[in-house]
């Protein structure tokens, strides 16, 4: 249940060191010897007594390991990977082998503007942050590369209700028009539908449940 509004530097939990449970804390909160604070502006969520969410509503996106993203190709690093725009202050490289199946001999060739659906990697604030196209053991799942449609932008609040199971209103949609939808923890959101009119008819149903 969402709390309360916040903007980074807010201290969320005073005295940490007097609660008889530990904390957990989520991305864009900071737990230093005696407060829990907000490094980022959203919604509070407090789950039980000991676990603090923070639903981050900023455009930029801060990558985090194993986020799922949706990127689009912008341009080739050499013969071994992709530059990756994901909708933040550093762009993505994507090896050309960081696919189910593929080899130094087998390599992805993905045209400039594909959309992808990936995993992150290897954040790092120093260095591009590196995405993988397969789950942990290797194989695909829904990773990889996303044929057609269109990619649009949105707060990264709202990009990830869009990935819950809860979300209500996607079926209802589709059962007015056919899509598929990639929605990732960065703000960006793939749609694909049998025309170019559809994708935008499905992308302003979306976004009119945007609060």
């Amino acid at each position: 249940m969402i709390q309360a509004s916040v903007l980074p530097g807010d201290v969320i939990v005073s005295n940490v060191k007097g609660k008889q449970n530990p904390i957990r804390i989520s991305k864009g909160l900071q737990m230093n010897s005696t407060n829990v604070i907000t490094t980022l502006p959203g919604d509070i969520e407090k789950r039980n007594n000991d676990t603090i969410l923070l639903h981050a509503t900023q455009q930029t996106y801060y990558p985090a390991i194993n986020d799922c993203i949706v990127g689009i190709i912008v341009d080739r690093r050499g013969a071994d990977g992709y530059v990756v725009d994901i909708n933040s202050f550093r762009q993505a490289f994507l090896p050309t082998t960081a696919f189910s199946g593929a080899t130094r001999r087998n390599q992805a060739a993905i045209p400039i503007g594909t959309a992808i659906y990936a995993r992150v990697l290897q954040p790092d604030v120093h260095i591009d942050p590196v995405l993988t196209c397969t789950l942990k053991d290797g194989t695909a799942g829904a990773f990889g590369v996303q044929h057609g449609g269109a990619v649009f932008r949105c707060d990264t609040a709202f990009s990830k209700s869009l990935a819950s199971p809860k979300n209500t209103f996607l079926p209802e949609i589709g059962a007015r028009i056919p899509f598929e939808i990639a929605s990732g923890e960065n703000g960006m959101v793939w749609i694909n539908s049998h025309n170019p009119r559809s994708i935008l008819e499905v992308w302003e149903s979306i976004s009119a449940h945007r609060t």
